[in-house]
């Protein structure tokens, strides 16, 4: 709808693993109408990102929320990452520290590495949000 509202041209790339979930949300899509502005993937995204990403020339924002494992996360990112504009956002879901010493470290941990890997400005609100709580958006520094 912000597309729609501000008059910018692009759209809204989403991936759902669900059948039915994914229908649900055409259907709101459609009855919202703004399914014009959406293009809905059927499947995992980590396996439908690249491809769909391919004709992309730029990306001003994106929500990584689908696998949240910490291998899964980074290779979501390292994806978009080289698609990123200048001034673009990633914001990044569920980022509070909730596994203990020894497992896998989720979206938390790659956090915790990103700053030393890419560098740029990251700022974690782990406390935000419903279960599993944590919101964080992370932004390249800017050229000097």
């Amino acid at each position: 709808q912000a597309l729609i509202d501000a008059g910018c041209q692009g759209r809204v790339i989403t991936f759902e693993l669900d059948p039915q979930n994914a229908q649900k949300a055409k259907d709101n899509m459609t009855a919202a109408g703004v399914a014009d502005w959406v293009h809905l993937y059927l499947g995992d995204s980590r396996q439908l990102l690249p491809k769909a990403l391919e004709c992309e020339k730029s990306i001003r924002v994106a929500f990584l929320d689908a696998s949240h494992l910490y291998e899964d996360v980074k290779r979501e990112f390292e994806i978009v990452l080289p698609k990123l504009a200048d001034d673009a956002l990633v914001i990044f879901d569920n980022t509070y520290r909730i596994a203990e010493e020894g497992e896998d470290q989720r979206v938390n941990g790659f956090l915790r590495d990103m700053r030393g890997l890419y560098g740029g400005n990251l700022i974690n609100m782990e406390f935000v949000s419903w279960y599993t709580p944590g919101l964080a958006v992370w932004q390249r520094a800017p050229s000097l």
